[in-house]
């Protein structure tokens, strides 16, 4: 199960589908695996409730890589979005 739908992400970056669907699939796709390794957690299941902080987390974090391609998506403001979301005793 996705963390963030692609057509919420594609609205979240101001772009068409039909024109950057790809790139934002592949983009969300890597985003939405380092969060959840960073959460230290498998994906969610389909009738688990991803917390709001999390999908925010993604779609910032998905901002930083789209617009600077090369960049290490996991900002500050991102950890800080995960930080209630980790395990206890998890850094």
């Amino acid at each position: 199960m996705s963390i963030v739908d692609l057509s919420v992400a594609a609205r979240h970056l101001s772009v068409e589908l039909d024109e950057d669907g790809d790139t934002v699939a592949e983009m969300l796709d890597r985003v939405e695996r380092l969060v959840l390794d960073h959460l230290e957690r498998e994906p969610y299941g389909e009738e688990e409730e991803i917390p709001v902080g999390v999908q925010q987390a993604v779609l910032l974090a998905l901002t930083e890589v789209y617009d600077k391609r090369d960049s290490n998506p996991l900002t500050d403001a991102v950890i800080s979005l995960l930080v209630p979301f980790r395990s206890p005793g998890v850094f």
